[in-house]
């Protein structure tokens, strides 16, 4: 069996944003990663968008796993249920796919949707076993101190942005 990896993504394309390159190299060395996409937006947007993750993540070798429903983390949703929800919802999805890495945005990447995602990641990880490791990007904010680095060249570039091209919709 693959080691395996969850990617918790805010939204559709983060999983192509937040950390690409160091995801993309593990999937190159047989990793599995499986791409936990949080939220697809406003409600006439989710068929569109699911179809856009579903194509990335094609593209990336990832597999794609969506929260049913979608988390609602627009500024005058409930966030403090969709934090809820993730730390709810993520610790299952650890154990079915056996991983050993969750990573996801920072609890302080400023944007708030990231923010309220990495604050249900950080409660779910108090109920995963210690051997499970979690890994933080940011986009919007810097981390108070990295916990990975990893440097890319443009090739690895250019597949981040071939995964990124199938959220046609957005750019």
């Amino acid at each position: 069996m693959s080691p395996t990896l969850v990617h918790v993504a805010p939204h559709p394309d983060d999983e192509a944003v937040g950390c690409p390159a160091v995801l993309l190299h593990l999937v190159d060395r047989g990793w599995r990663v499986v791409s936990v996409i949080a939220s697809l937006g406003f409600p006439p947007q989710w068929e569109r968008r699911r179809a856009e993750s579903e194509e990335a993540a094609r593209r990336a070798g990832f597999v794609p796993v969506f929260l049913d429903p979608p988390l609602d983390i627009s500024i005058g949703d409930d966030l403090a249920g969709s934090t809820a929800r993730v730390a709810a919802e993520l610790p299952p999805i650890v154990d079915a796919y056996g991983a050993s890495v969750v990573v996801s945005p920072s609890p302080h990447d400023v944007h708030h949707g990231h923010e309220v995602v990495g604050r249900g990641v950080e409660r779910a990880m108090a109920a995963l076993p210690s051997s499970v490791r979690w890994w933080m990007w940011g986009v919007w904010g810097d981390l108070p101190a990295p916990n990975v680095f990893f440097p890319f060249d443009e090739s690895v570039m250019g597949r981040a942005v071939h995964i990124l091209e199938a959220y046609t919709g957005e750019l």
